[in-house]
């Protein structure tokens, strides 16, 4: 097992978005959880706050080990998501 502390960086695949209209800005991440870049087919996309979200997108998030559970719970909430640490 990873300390609390330790860096974990994930790659969530948003396979379906289930909010209408979902931002960047809308995203419940844990506190430590910081939002690195949104992945949309070939193009890498800056993390705008008004950036809306699509399905099919792939986020890339650094947290700690200790957050890694409630961000999966959170975007859990919000879309259909695959991903991994």
């Amino acid at each position: 097992p990873l300390p609390d502390s330790a860096w974990v960086v994930v790659d969530a695949r948003l396979a379906l978005v289930l909010v209408p209209g979902l931002t960047v800005a809308d995203l419940p991440l844990p506190g430590g959880a910081q939002l690195l870049a949104v992945a949309r087919g070939t193009s890498s996309l800056t993390p705008r706050p008004e950036r809306e979200l699509q399905g099919g997108d792939n986020l890339v998030i650094a947290t700690t080990s200790r957050e890694l559970a409630a961000l999966v719970a959170a975007l859990a909430g919000l879309a259909a998501v695959e991903g991994r640490a």
